[in-house]
């Protein structure tokens, strides 16, 4: 009815259009039209030439997600403007435009869901119907997907599955297996009921010797009579002799009308498993003879033992021949003397009670010793075959049956039995047995040590008392459904301990079944996966924390990027205002300096991490080293208008330790305290001595804290306090994980405290001190010295940018320089230039820079000639293959240019000296 509804007001809409009718006329049409519109559930709306909205049904209010107020009489791509990127644009206009109704789906970004739309154009406008499809697109993209998974499924089984593509299953297509049973190539139609040219012609297919006509095989008949065939065997003869026995399953196919059109089968191939069958069937039938001939003695004697019969078989199932026998009456007495003693008494006892007619039918189990001396098990069944005119028995008969075996197995399945039970009372796991109808029957010891629970209580489904309440449900209903179905119990759920503590487990249960296939008991077992378990949140708290990280790396790389090309534009706009083009080279210079410092972050941490960094150690003295970071960090310092108070001892404390990378340390910690601490805040630098012999280096601020929770990974990699956008610092949050692994380098501990947000945080560094002291002396830092002289300098770069812009810089410097792309170049180039430096990139194409070096070095062998490798790889082994290429020095770009004059000024002349 509801869709019957929507057509009769599409109906009237599209007549309305149709006749050019205005809407004003339209809405006064009877039945109410407003009325009906109103009340339907697609979203309806009116849009005049000027594509305002004139009306707009609830339906299209609540997709708008808009007061009425608000949008009515409002121009549509006004309140939508991302619209205009859309289907919606493009197809209302069209509408509009060409006078024509259209039908388009169309999605919708900031609200993320798709739209089915119809619109109508008339006199005043559009009459417009939309809906919400979203869910049905995603059903649509699901059953692409279980398609896609269905054909891949088709292409693993080993079952052979076809399809009949029509009634007649004149075109038969199948799966790999299919094709294979079939010895056919793909593609071609494997139905025997083709028209002749298609119909394979490799193969007959006969059941117990003689063909099967075409429409008597298991798709046709199925196609033709509309029902299922099941369990059909046959066999495929190929031409060449050989025989594959099949198995094979068809069903019809039914249209909408329950006409047939078309029909599925599968088949497997059996031929092993009817070979088995075969043999097996002939060895039952040995069997069966061997049984019937020898597996049962008669025998028949007198009460009085005036006489007796035994047969064979009687002799023989004690290791006798039937001549070896005693006759009547000494057999008596042989055989008695053969019972087992455990036996005698109650034996002879139930003959007694037999012969006086205390017991109808006589059935006994007792052992016999074996002429080997073994013991031998038998079953007796004895019955009265003549009686006096008493009553009383005086001739029996019976059958003697030998149960060693039995008895062996039935003992060795207590032992199993035993054996089970030793297992189930010694894993660690909770191991259980369930009854057909899935109440409990036996649970292992180590349930009750975890839950507490007395096997009283948890006798049938009692046992669900220990599960977590929020568990509880889901766990029935599996529990159900498996023991309705028959399908394995899997499921993950938590257990109460006897301190009311709750721990996953892991619980599977396989129903055990007879031969005839019914259920007997379930067997389960519960493994505790507590801590699993929260290794796997923490796994998915650590990819949180990546994922996180990554989102950051690219704000954080394209923050400087950004004032970058501002000002490459602004000095292409202003060619000639020096103001501007110098500012514009500070802006450069200042944020790829970030840029570099973000990489070397970087690269640090992947050094550090990987084991590949190693540390320079010398005699420090940590004032001298403090003193490098509050220089290198007063920028940031005084750019937020931080107070930096500092406290230093009176003493010298000297450390063990790379001053580089304890510069970094201090630096780093510094960088965060001014990241982390609003602007004119407080950040206190303290060094001191503590009891213990340890340097400490401590640094305080009044900043936004620490979350209590985030406190133990503060030194994590892709770890940050905070991360929100609304946060003014910037970097990686690889700060902190350099000066915990940097100072962990350096024999030290690295300490974070915070009361919380708002409260500041305080991190500290403890250090072995040196405390003797050492013959060896902390260098001097290396001076600075510019470069006073010109040289001939060749730049080899395959990069044009690097190779150009380096090149104007040195000729900028005032120095004589050639290019060259590539390894070969640069050695032609060298043979008339006579470089007395050469800049060498290592990563070329072709002849790379180690072997450009080795042959400048063979070919033109000048020890004033200067080889510096530049890169941008500081991966490990570089350094040292640069060394045995003949590199004089090792550099990373982007080169600082006042260590490259410090390199160029190493090798002039001194004062002096020609």
């Amino acid at each position: 009815m509801k869709n019957q509804g929507k057509n009769k007001q599409k109906l009237l809409v599209q007549t309305a259009a149709k006749g050019k009718q205005s809407m004003e006329t339209f809405w006064k049409t009877p039945p109410n039209i407003e009325n009906i519109l109103d009340s339907i559930t697609d979203a309806f709306v009116l849009i005049d030439q000027q594509w305002r909205l004139t009306y707009i049904n609830p339906a299209a209010i609540r997709l708008m997600d808009k007061p009425l107020e608000e949008i009515l009489g409002q121009v549509c791509w006004g309140l939508f403007p991302e619209a205009k990127e859309t289907d919606f644009y493009t197809q209302l206009h069209r509408a509009m435009e060409e006078n024509i109704p259209v039908h388009f789906e169309a999605f919708y970004f900031p609200s993320a869901l798709w739209y089915e739309c119809d619109a109508y154009p008339s006199a005043d406008g559009l009459s417009v119907f939309f809906r919400n499809i979203s869910e049905r697109k995603q059903m649509e993209r699901q059953l692409r997907e279980r398609a896609e998974e269905i054909e891949k499924l088709m292409e693993v089984l080993p079952l052979g599955i076809v399809f009949a593509h029509d009634p007649e299953c004149q075109r038969i297509t199948g799966n790999p297996t299919a094709h294979k049973l079939l010895q056919l190539p793909p593609q071609v139609n494997l139905s025997k009921t083709a028209p002749p040219n298609e119909r394979p012609l490799n193969y007959k297919v006969c059941r117990n010797g003689h063909e099967i006509p075409p429409q008597e095989l298991p798709l046709q008949y199925a196609a033709t009579h509309g029902v299922e065939v099941r369990d059909s065997e046959f066999d495929l003869v190929f031409n060449d002799g050989s025989a594959t026995s099949i198995y094979g399953y068809a069903s019809p196919l039914f249209d909408e009308k329950g006409q047939v059109r078309g029909c599925i089968g599968a088949f497997m191939d059996i031929t092993e498993r009817k070979r088995a069958e075969q043999a097996l069937s002939e060895s039952r039938r040995r069997q069966s003879a061997v049984i019937q001939a020898s597996n049962a003695s008669y025998y028949e004697f007198a009460t009085d033992l005036s006489w007796g019969t035994v047969d064979r078989r009687f002799a023989e199932m004690l290791g006798y021949s039937l001549d070896e026998i005693p006759p009547v009456p000494e057999r008596w007495d042989w055989w008695e003397q053969r019972l087992h003693p455990e036996d005698r008494e109650r034996t002879l006892q139930a003959y007694h009670d037999f012969v006086q007619d205390l017991i109808p039918v006589l059935r006994q189990e007792y052992r016999l010793r074996h002429k080997d001396s073994s013991w031998r098990w038998w079953r007796v069944v004895s019955t009265t075959v003549k009686r006096n005119s008493q009553e009383y028995a005086t001739a029996i008969a019976g059958l003697i049956f030998d149960i060693t075996e039995q008895r062996q197995a039935e003992e060795a399945l207590r032992e199993s039995e035993e054996r089970f039970r030793v297992m189930a009372e010694t894993v660690p796991d909770i191991i259980f047995t369930s009854r057909p109808d899935g109440s409990r029957e036996y649970t292992n010891p180590r349930f009750y040590e975890h839950t507490r629970l007395t096997p009283e209580a948890a006798e049938g489904s009692g046992w669900m008392a220990a599960l977590h309440p929020d568990d509880l449900e889901q766990v029935k209903t599996r529990w159900r459904h498996s023991v309705e179905t028959g399908e394995l119990f899997e499921a993950q759920y938590r257990l109460r301990d006897g301190n009311g503590r709750y721990r996953w487990f892991q619980g599977r249960a396989h129903p055990i079944r007879n031969e005839t296939g019914q259920i007997t008991k379930w067997f389960g077992a519960c493994s505790d996966i507590h801590d699993l378990v929260h290794i796997q949140e923490a796994l998915k708290e650590t990819d949180r924390c990546k994922n996180e990280f990554l989102a950051m790396l690219g704000h954080e790389l394209r923050n400087p990027l950004a004032p970058i090309c501002n000002a490459v534009e602004l000095m292409r706009m202003h060619l000639h205002h020096p103001a501007i083009q110098s500012k514009s080279i500070d802006i450069i210079d200042r944020q790829a300096k970030h840029l570099t410092r973000l990489v070397n972050d970087l690269l640090n941490v992947a050094r550090i991490v990987t084991g590949k960094i190693n540390l320079k150690t010398q005699p420090v003295e940590l004032k001298e080293v403090v003193m490098q970071a509050v220089e290198t960090a007063q920028p940031a310092i005084e750019s937020a208008r931080h107070e930096l108070t500092l406290s230093l001892p009176a003493q010298p404390l000297k450390v063990e330790a790379d001053p580089v990378r304890l510069v970094q340390i201090v630096a780093n910690l510094l960088n965060n305290a001014v990241n982390y601490t609003p602007s004119g805040g407080h950040i206190q630098l303290q060094v001191a001595q503590s009891q213990e012999g340890e340097a400490i280096i401590r640094v305080r601020d009044n900043g936004v804290g620490i979350l209590p929770e985030k406190l133990p990974y503060i030194f994590d990699i892709f770890t940050q306090a905070d991360r929100s956008l609304d946060q003014a610092q910037s970097g990686l949050g690889l700060g902190l994980t350099l000066v915990h692994r940097l100072t962990e380098m350096h024999g030290g501990k690295a300490f974070a405290l915070s009361e919380g947000p708002g409260r500041g945080s305080e991190f500290t560094i403890h250090l072995p001190l040196i405390l003797e002291s050492t013959s060896q002396e902390i260098p001097p830092a290396p001076s600075t010295v510019r470069s006073q002289g010109l040289r001939r300098i060749l730049v080899v770069d395959d990069e044009p940018d690097v190779r150009a812009s380096f090149a104007l810089l040195l000729e900028a410097l005032g120095h004589e320089v050639m290019m060259a792309p590539d390894g070969p170049s640069a050695i032609e180039a060298a043979q008339n230039f006579q470089p007395e430096v050469v800049f060498l990139d290592i990563s070329m194409p072709g002849m790379d820079g180690y072997e450009t070096a080795r042959r400048l070095r063979e070919k033109y062998f000048r020890e004033e000639m200067m080889l510096i490798a530049w890169t941008g790889h500081d991966l490990e082994g570089y350094r040292d293959r640069s060394e045995q290429a003949g590199f004089d020095h090792y550099l990373l770009k982007p080169i600082d240019i006042e260590m490259v004059e410090t390199l160029l000024a190493s090798r002039l002349p001194q004062e002096g000296t020609g």
